[in-house]
């Protein structure tokens, strides 16, 4: 299965909430890290520190990933800060259609 197929699959699993995860690079294979989403809201995520930090010890981190499920496929001001500051590109996947933009920090 793809990282993007597994992207996916989980964004299908945690609906009606966003899910979130990590793009990992574990010796020049991409991988899809899901990651636990503790946001109490629907439409927002946080990314559980202990799921980021064994991701880390698994593979060197590339990109953020998580879903939007109420609002539309372009990337939130939210989305851009925090993009931003990570200073990793961010995936978002619409999670009924499938369909993903990029948003690069």
């Amino acid at each position: 299965m793809t990282w993007r197929n597994a992207a996916f699959n989980h964004a299908r699993q945690t609906l009606p909430q966003e899910c979130c995860g990590l793009l990992i690079d574990i010796n020049g294979v991409l991988r899809y890290w899901p990651c636990t989403n503790e946001s109490q809201e629907l439409d927002t995520f946080i990314i559980a520190a202990e799921d980021w930090a064994a991701a880390e010890d698994t593979g060197d981190v590339i990109a953020v990933i998580h879903s939007h499920v109420s609002a539309p496929l372009k990337a939130s001001e939210q989305d851009l800060v925090s993009c931003k500051r990570s200073q990793l590109p961010w995936h978002i996947i619409d999670a009924t259609t499938g369909e993903w933009c990029l948003c690069l920090p």
